[in-house]
């Protein structure tokens, strides 16, 4: 989609798949990525699971594009893909820039979201990958 790689959870696992690995202080093959994204789930998996994470930081932006018919979610995920840009946001979307522009205002006023903030931003893509592999309507894979 964007230039950088992206990595997903394998079914059952709390470990994410894909990205560049390096070796860790025990020997196994990690990535700062799969370190954190591994770090979010356990911490999801523990404090009511991946769903509850999922509607946690979701929620509000599944709601209005469920009532909407909009795909609010889909943009912020590319966008957090895309590493915040705009511009490849818009392409990888293939949309305007400035549509690309408005639907992240929207995801942040309908969210309340602070997308400048790089913990927030973490937190947002774990949820959005997660929720890419929940089964149901709003799960699918990219």
């Amino acid at each position: 989609m964007c230039g950088g790689a992206t990595e997903r959870w394998s079914a059952g696992s709390s470990t994410p798949t894909g990205d560049t690995p390096r070796v860790a202080a025990a020997g196994a093959m990690t990535t700062p990525d799969e370190q954190a994204m591994a770090g979010v789930r356990a911490s999801a998996e523990s404090n009511g699971g991946i769903e509850t994470y999922v509607r946690q930081w979701l929620g509000d932006i599944l709601d209005y594009d469920s009532r909407q018919g909009s795909d609010l979610v889909r943009t912020l995920s590319v966008y957090l893909e895309c590493g915040g840009d705009h511009e490849e946001t818009a392409r990888a979307l293939g949309i305007h820039r400035s549509t690309a522009r408005y639907r992240m205002q929207r995801i942040r006023e309908i969210g309340h979201h602070d997308l400048l903030d790089p913990d927030t931003c973490l937190h947002l893509q774990a949820a959005t990958r997660a929720l890419a592999d929940l089964p149901g309507p709003r799960g699918h894979r990219r």
